[in-house]
């Protein structure tokens, strides 16, 4: 099955494929850190109890449907966004330039996301990661860089810049349904904390 995207720019698998293949490298960096039970805090954007917010926190997706990623992110002093024109692109705020996805024959063949991590304006004792993508490749490419062979790159720059607030725009090279990511501009932000007695109870 195919479907068109909003913008009709090219055919692609039923949406959600990118999401399917982030989780699916999400499941294999907490086995590799020791989370016995991985699919224990897994929850539905719209279903994300109040008491989540201020614990540890991997959203995947954007924020036209996602809204822990649209909390996370407008509390962010962003470098790159996620530009929903046509075409879509990664938009770099500081200097104008942009990272836009590549076709051949209808198909995408490079795709590009935004990894975020940032302290969690909620309880700056945890972290929290925001990852998504121009199209469904990319957030799964930014999936995959958190995983135990590839997440060195981004925390070998993070300890460079001796910062712990970052965004990264990830390359991805498709293949068949498979990404091969590379990271492809790094950059520190600043978040702004929201104060937890606002959270709903």
């Amino acid at each position: 099955m195919h479907t068109r995207s909003t913008g009709g720019e090219y055919r692609r698998p039923a949406t959600g494929i990118g999401e399917l293949l982030a989780f699916g490298y999400i499941r294999e960096s907490l086995i590799s850190a020791g989370l016995d039970n991985p699919l224990s805090g897994v929850t539905m954007a719209s279903a994300f109890p109040a008491s989540f917010l201020t614990g540890n926190i991997i959203s995947l997706g954007g924020t036209q449907y996602n809204e822990i990623s649209k909390i996370l992110l407008s509390q962010c002093d962003q470098a790159f966004i996620v530009d929903n024109a046509t075409p879509k692109r990664i938009l770099d705020v500081r200097n104008g330039s942009d990272f836009v996805p590549a076709l051949s024959q209808g198909k995408i063949v490079i795709d590009y996301g935004v990894l975020t991590k940032v302290k969690n304006p909620f309880n700056p004792d945890s972290v929290a990661f925001v990852l998504r993508g121009s199209h469904t490749y990319g957030t799964a490419a930014c999936a995959k860089v958190l995983t135990p062979k590839l997440i060195k790159e981004v925390m070998r720059m993070e300890r460079q810049l001796n910062v712990d607030c970052w965004q990264a725009v990830i390359r991805a090279r498709v293949v068949e349904h498979d990404v091969f990511p590379e990271v492809v501009s790094f950059s520190p932000i600043s978040v702004r904390p929201i104060d937890p007695s606002s959270l709903p109870s």
